[in-house]
């Protein structure tokens, strides 16, 4: 009986729209890791939380 209702539930099709969905989010995030020149951004990023407050404010 619960073979007969899954097969004419629409609800299959779920699991496969929410592994398209991770598939896209993930790869998404890979690229944006991966491209060229985010070496820079994130070593900048990286050195934030040890810079002092005053040097940065006397550079603006």
């Amino acid at each position: 009986m619960l073979r007969e209702w899954l097969a004419g539930t629409p609800l299959t099709m779920l699991p496969v729209v929410a592994m398209c969905m991770f598939l896209a989010f993930f790869l998404a995030v890979l690229w944006r890791v991966m491209r060229r020149g985010s070496g820079k951004s994130y070593d900048r990023m990286s050195r934030l939380p040890l810079q002092d407050d005053a040097a940065e404010r006397s550079l603006s």
